[in-house]
């Protein structure tokens, strides 16, 4: 069966200021059955999605970013590609900072949690990659999945947004040291 997919010329993309990411056909194929399909999708599929967009996100934080960030940071308990609320829609009006603690609302609820992040500042309305450490690992770990949807909060209010791209497995690192409150 021919392709329907034409292949990716890295000048070409560029040239047309994108990032290049190479996809397997399975890969395109995937993606275009299972994108914006609003049906529950099983556990497999989830890990599937959230493997292929992390590849995606990878690729364009490798353009920005040095290779040194682009690995979870050791101590970290998640990897989110977050976006910010912006100000006009109910967000911060000032940027954030690594060690900034906002709490983490998932599986209905509040977790306390300090963000590290891939670059100096992320902007209200700015997207980018954050790494996370839970105040309460031993609370808090067994909530996240990779691909599943988190938001970030201050009190009451939603700052932003975004899905769990990579988690750190209980397993490996049972001595981290607790955050400092």
């Amino acid at each position: 069966m021919p392709s329907r997919f034409h292949p990716t010329i890295p000048v070409d993309e560029y040239a047309a200021e994108r990032v290049p990411v190479f996809l397997s056909q399975s890969d395109l194929d995937f993606l275009v059955k299972h994108l914006n399909n609003n049906q529950v999708i099983d556990e497999q599929t989830r890990e599937m999605c959230a493997r292929i967009r992390f590849r995606c996100l990878s690729a364009a934080h490798k353009l920005y970013a040095p290779a040194s960030e682009v690995l979870p940071s050791a101590g970290c308990d998640f990897m989110a590609f977050v976006s910010m609320v912006s100000k006009d829609s109910g967000g911060r009006q000032s940027k954030i900072y690594s060690g900034f603690r906002p709490q983490l609302y998932i599986d209905s609820d509040d977790c306390d949690v300090e963000l590290i992040l891939a670059t100096d500042s992320l902007d209200p309305g700015a997207s980018g990659i954050v790494y996370g450490r839970f105040f309460n690992p031993d609370r808090n770990l067994h909530k996240l999945a990779v691909g599943k949807a988190i938001l970030l909060r201050e009190g009451a209010r939603t700052i932003g947004y975004g899905t769990l791209v990579w988690r750190r497995v209980a397993e490996t690192d049972h001595n981290r040291e607790p955050i400092a409150t």
